[in-house]
């Protein structure tokens, strides 16, 4: 066993014979406590340890001689203060970076948020005044004799700098601190036109400047695609195995597309439009804020940043008046001036970090609600008579005849169209309106955006109308003996489970003629369509033909919001979705069919060119925008909203990307761990055929992995094909979770998956005596699931969306 001599400290090569001095040094000088989980490597074996408790307990096992009695000495090597002192407390970057969040994720004001930073001023000069008293305490306590004027010398360094937070509180000043060290961008302002004002008590008029608040696109890429994760970033761009299609690059688009063709590593933009209302005009002396949201979010990217919020770049924010005045194409002209560029062969060229790099970019989408890709595109609104925007077909078309295929839209028949107007034709062109800006790129064209936004679709529009269609007819069915009391009561006290608990369905509303009023959010929508069966179960005949078609929406909306979805399962959503059609029909004969009906009818055609929908759809566009509206709420000058929005906007991205940091996203996150037992050490060793480090083993609670939450009781589709049929998942009950070397272990109870419940639709579950261990990774799907009941007490599970292996 090694001489105690050689206790070498793991941060600083001093040298130890004493295993009291060793710790107390680790805590003194590096600030490691025993609770502490950092990267520790021993010197004087190598190994690795991720707990200083585990570092500790390995040093009194092997490396501490237990006959020592020597008094504590320390070998006279020279510390290298170096390899463990940061040369240099950047605060007002702290500051900031706090200030930045604070702003934008969570309900304060800029008054509040100056509050925070005067606080922290306060809390920093009363430490550094806490360390001069000790500092002092210390040397009359151990007598050591230092002059005075050395002894003031030594003290001035801890002395509080009231300059670090000097100018901190306002966004301007913070602003600039930002740019400094965060990269952020400063958005430009682009002249739209002027406005004239007359002001009471003056002569002449106050002519101001119309501007648009505009981010470079140009300076959003170099600061997103020079991150070293990006960087390190290495996509396989092949089709996905056995046919799957996972995302956008499975595609035909992508696939076919001649600027990829040319330029593999070239990246693609998806442009997102909405309006949203930025404050409540209710009780706000300001009249109406309604804006308008230009963003952009980026197809090359590792799939946990694809949907991750952070990837949602707003470009341009400004008010929805001044884009009905002057026009989306003028919205967009500097936008399409850096993608001139852009799409070039030369591209952009520059130098990060002593590092070269040239981009090279195109759009390769529009993602937007139908109203606002129609104008974007330069068709006429929905309500006109050509309403779609992939198909020439029209409403009356449409209403009597909705099995026809109409003729897809082509780039030549567009043209011809935009010539006509051009020529001074008044005539319907088809839905054409005007020339689209967005065709003056190289590589796309409007009538190749098979993107469709099953969020506004489906769980605001189609499937909202379907449900309170059908709830009215069982309402009014007396034989079912079902009124919108019992339903309500029965929503409100479903047991939904962890996870659906916070998109509870609300209320339903109903006047005396049963007008029925769902007032649901998307989410609320969806998991309402779930949970529906389970809760008219004892009361609707499973063979009821309203309750059939429901059922007939879950196993559409299961495709559809499918993250995998095998090509060969395309022509089975055909039919679901014109058999959807048909039952529309016969079942309420006095309701025209909508538009998003004709969408969906065009879904399997899209998920063919552009990969499944979910990852195009709107989500994490309207979740940006809700933290705007929630920002909006509090704040109190709207003389430039938009100008404000957009800094603080950029405030938040550059704090997220600016930064050099080796993660953009945090993968696992967890509040509270266990020391792991003998029976869970034994669990991991006997599935890792090894010895179980203990130092690096802890028992979580719950954990997040990429905002997917997991705790104990919740269920996991482990694997397709259970031991009664292969086309089935099996299921397993989560028992423990277990953190080893940065992996996540699921402990799962195995349950046995008996039948698809087609009433339901929702897996029959029974619960089994074995048990299994499996990693995060092996997962078949990693959506995390909760168990339904229905009124005999018999378990279910009803997914989100299909299980693909």
């Amino acid at each position: 066993m090694p001489d105690t001599n050689n206790l070498i400290c793991c941060k600083c090569d001093s040298a130890f014979s004493a295993l009291v001095d060793f710790q107390k040094h680790l805590k003194d000088y590096h600030d490691l406590k025993v609770s502490d989980n950092v990267q520790i490597i021993c010197k004087m074996c190598r190994k690795e340890f991720k707990w200083v408790r585990y570092f500790i307990k390995h040093v009194k096992e092997y490396h501490v001689t237990p006959t020592v009695h020597n008094e504590p000495q320390i070998k006279k090597r020279k510390i290298d203060n170096s390899t463990w002192l940061p040369k240099n407390i950047d605060f007002q970057s702290h500051i900031c970076d706090i200030a930045a969040n604070l702003r934008f994720c969570t309900d304060m004001t800029a008054a509040n948020v100056g509050l925070v930073v005067n606080k922290v001023e306060k809390m920093t000069e009363s430490i550094m005044k806490e360390v001069e008293i000790k500092i002092q305490e210390f040397f009359t306590e151990h007598q050591v004799n230092v002059p005075d004027e050395k002894l003031k010398l030594f003290l001035n360094q801890f002395h509080y700098d009231s300059s670090q937070f000097m100018n901190l509180k306002s966004m301007k000043s913070q602003i600039s601190i930002l740019k400094n060290k965060y990269n952020y961008i400063d958005p430009i302002d682009i002249r739209l036109g002027k406005e004239v004002k007359f002001v009471k008590g003056q002569s002449s008029p106050d002519v101001q400047h119309i501007v648009i608040s505009y981010v470079p696109v140009i300076e959003i890429i170099k600061m997103v695609f020079s991150q070293e994760e990006v960087v390190n970033f290495k996509k396989d761009i092949k089709t996905s195995k056995n046919d799957i299609l996972s995302c956008f690059e499975d595609g035909e688009i992508y696939k076919n597309h001649p600027f990829f063709q040319k330029y593999p590593d070239g990246i693609g933009i998806f442009l997102y439009n909405d309006d949203f209302l930025a404050n409540n005009p209710i009780g706000s002396k300001a009249r109406q804020q309604k804006l308008g949201g230009f963003y952009i979010s980026f197809m090359n990217l590792p799939e946990h940043l694809r949907d991750f919020i952070g990837n949602v770049h707003p470009i341009a924010i400004t008010k929805q008046e001044y884009i009905k005045t002057y026009g989306i194409d003028e919205c967009l002209s500097a936008f399409m001036l850096e993608l001139m560029s852009l799409e070039s062969d030369a591209g952009v060229s520059c130098t990060i970090k002593n590092k070269k790099f040239t981009f090279r970019a195109t759009v390769v989408g529009v993602i937007a609600d139908s109203l606002a890709a129609h104008e974007i595109l330069g068709f006429m609104s929905p309500s006109s008579k050509y309403f779609c925007r992939i198909c020439i077909i029209t409403r009356n078309e449409w209403k009597f005849f909705p099995s026809v295929n109409a003729d897809i839209r082509t780039k030549e028949i567009h043209d011809e169209c935009i010539t006509k107007i051009k020529s001074g034709d008044t005539d319907n062109h088809m839905g054409v309106k005007r020339e689209c800006v967005l065709n003056e790129s190289k590589y796309f064209h409007s009538t190749q955006n098979f993107i469709f936004d099953i969020m506004h679709d489906v769980l605001e529009g189609q499937a909202q109308l379907d449900l309170r269609l059908i709830i009215s007819k069982l309402i009014v069915n007396k034989t079912y003996d079902l009124n919108i009391e019992c339903l309500n009561y029965r929503i409100s006290n479903f047991y939904y489970g962890p996870l659906d608990s916070k998109d509870k369905p609300s209320p339903i509303l109903c006047d005396t003629t049963s007008n029925i009023k769902l007032q649901q959010r998307a989410v609320q929508t969806w998991c309402l369509l779930r949970a529906f069966p389970f809760m008219v179960s004892d009361k609707v005949p499973k063979d009821d033909p309203y309750l059939q078609h429901l059922i007939n929406i879950n196993k559409i909306n299961e495709i559809i919001f499918s993250p995998k979805i095998p090509s060969h399962i395309l022509s089975y959503l055909e039919e679901l979705i014109d058999l959807h059609i048909e039952n529309f029909q016969k079942l309420f004969p006095e309701q025209s069919l909508i538009n998003k009906l004709m969408h969906m009818k065009h879904y399997p055609m899209c998920i063919r060119q552009c990969g499944p929908l979910r990852h195009l759809s709107c989500f994490k566009y309207e979740a940006k925008h809700n933290l705007f509206i929630k920002y909006g709420a509090l704040c109190c000058n709207y003389k430039n909203i938009s100008k404000t929005m957009t800094n603080i906007a950029q405030m938040t991205q550059c704090s997220i990307w600016g930064k050099d940091q080796k993660y953009i996203r945090e993968r696992i996150n967890y509040s509270a761990s266990n020391d792991p037992n003998e029976e869970e050490i034994m669990i991991l060793k006997s599935v890792l055929k090894e010895e179980v480090r203990i130092e690096n083993l802890r028992v979580l609670l719950s954990v997040s992995i990429y905002s997917k939450r997991y705790q104990n009781g919740l269920f996991l589709a482990l694997r397709i094909g259970s031991d009664i049929d292969s086309d089935m998942p099996a299921f397993g009950k989560i028992m423990k979770i277990i953190l080893y070397n940065d992996d996540i272990y699921f402990y799962c109870q195995l349950y046995r998956t008996l039948y698809l419940n087609e009433a339901l639709n929702a897996y029959k579950i029974n619960e089994t005596d074995s048990y299994e261990l499996i990693n995060y990774e092996c997962l078949v799907d990693n959506h995390a699931l909760s168990e339904w009941n229905d009124f005999n007490g018999q378990s279910y599970i009803c997914l989100y969306h299909m299980i693909v292996e």
